[in-house]
């Protein structure tokens, strides 16, 4: 149980816990959840609603569908679309990743005391940008220097692929039993 002076101490920690204050601070904090935007429904998205709304005309074209079907269209569409964004984000990071040569490795020597130091570094491994190359010019995105951030970024893309084939799988499911469902309506209207 918690005691009555930590529950004082996390009050008062959370009262100065205000997030940013600054225009430039809150500017930037507003970006922290669009970086690929793989988060955002792709009903947000308005410059997509074309995409989606084309792809569902396709998938019911030939169906003469209610609108029940035609709604699991529209699923299925958003849901197509968002696993081609998660591969194409993960095809930019691949990308951005064979720009980048690894750095030499830092140099071991012995100090006088006998001592092993190593110059150069933190000893994680560092990626440099490629020579010909200037910052900002040609390039979109500022290539990430740490090769465990990218391996990081490319676990958390891996992921949203994951979850826009799962939910692809699940429209799609859902889809093709309405679609059965308004075929044996339609027999038996016809009957």
């Amino acid at each position: 149980m918690t005691s009555s002076k930590r529950m004082a101490a996390n009050k008062a920690n959370a009262q100065r816990s205000t997030g940013p204050r600054t225009v430039a601070g809150k500017s930037h904090s507003r970006l922290n959840a669009s970086k690929h935007r793989l988060a955002v429904p792709i009903s947000d998205i308005p410059e997509l609603a074309e995409d989606v709304a084309q792809l569902a005309r396709r998938i019911v074209e030939n169906l003469g569908a209610d609108e029940s079907v035609h709604e699991a269209a529209v699923r299925v569409a958003e849901a197509a679309i968002d696993v081609l964004r998660a591969r194409a984000a993960g095809s930019d990071l691949l990308n951005q990743l064979s720009l980048w040569e690894p750095e030499p490795q830092p140099s071991v020597s012995e100090g006088a005391d006998g001592e092993q130091s190593t110059k150069g570094g933190d000893g994680r491994t560092r990626l440099k940008r490629p020579s010909g190359t200037r910052k900002g010019h040609g390039q979109t995105q500022e290539p990430t220097a740490d090769l465990s951030v990218l391996i990081t970024q490319l676990e958390k893309l891996e992921r949203y692929e994951r979850r826009s084939h799962s939910r692809r799988d699940k429209a799609i499911k859902v889809f093709e039993e309405l679609r059965e469902a308004a075929a044996n309506v339609g027999a038996n209207n016809v009957d």
